[in-house]
C-alpha cells in the first residue's frame, strides 16, 4: 500500500484526494489504489483526504446497512496512514472542491458522479473506477479560472 512513495524517491508531484465512495467502491472490486495510481499517473503521488470525508464515513460506519458500516469502517483503517487535510466547508465534496480549486497538481478519486461533473467544470483531473476494474483518469477539456468561491 505505501510503496507508491518508496518507488519514487522524488519530490511528490501530484496530490490525489480519495472520496468516500471511491475508497468502498475499490473496496468492493478487491482494487488496489495505490498500485493503480502509479501505473496512472506515472509521477511521484500522496494520497490523502480532508477530514469532512473522514467524517462522513465515520458517520457511515454507524449508520446504513451492515454492510456499508463494514466497508466504512474498512475505509477509515485504510486511511488512518494518510494525511488528513482540514478544510472550511463541512460537506465532503465541498472540502474535496476546496482543495482541488486553483492546484495544479492534484487529481480527485472518486465515484461520485455528480462530484466528478463538478470538478471536471472547474478543471480538475478526476480517477474513476471502470466497469472492468480499473482507474482510469479524466482530464478536464478546458480550465476555468474562479473567484475564489466553492462552486
Amino acid at each position: 500500500m505505501a510503496s507508491y512513495w518508496i518507488r519514487h524517491s522524488e519530490m511528490i508531484r501530484e496530490l490525489v484526494v480519495l472520496d468516500s465512495s471511491a475508497i468502498i467502491h475499490s473496496q468492493r472490486r478487491k482494487i488496489d489504489i495505490a498500485s493503480w495510481m502509479d501505473r496512472v499517473l506515472e509521477v511521484p503521488f500522496q494520497l490523502c483526504t480532508t477530514k469532512a470525508v473522514i467524517r462522513e464515513l465515520e458517520t457511515l460506519s454507524r449508520a446504513g446497512s451492515d454492510d456499508l458500516r463494514l466497508r466504512a469502517q474498512l475505509a477509515l483503517r485504510f486511511l488512518s496512514g494518510f494525511p488528513v487535510i482540514e478544510t472550511k466547508q463541512q460537506a465532503a465534496d465541498d472540502s474535496i472542491v476546496e482543495i482541488a480549486i486553483g492546484s495544479e497538481w492534484t487529481t480527485v478519486f472518486t465515484d461520485d458522479a455528480l462530484l466528478k461533473r463538478r470538478l471536471l467544470g472547474i478543471g480538475v483531473r478526476v480517477a474513476t473506477i471502470t466497469r472492468n476494474n480499473r482507474i482510469v483518469v479524466a482530464r478536464p477539456r478546458a480550465h476555468i479560472a474562479l473567484s475564489g468561491k466553492v462552486p
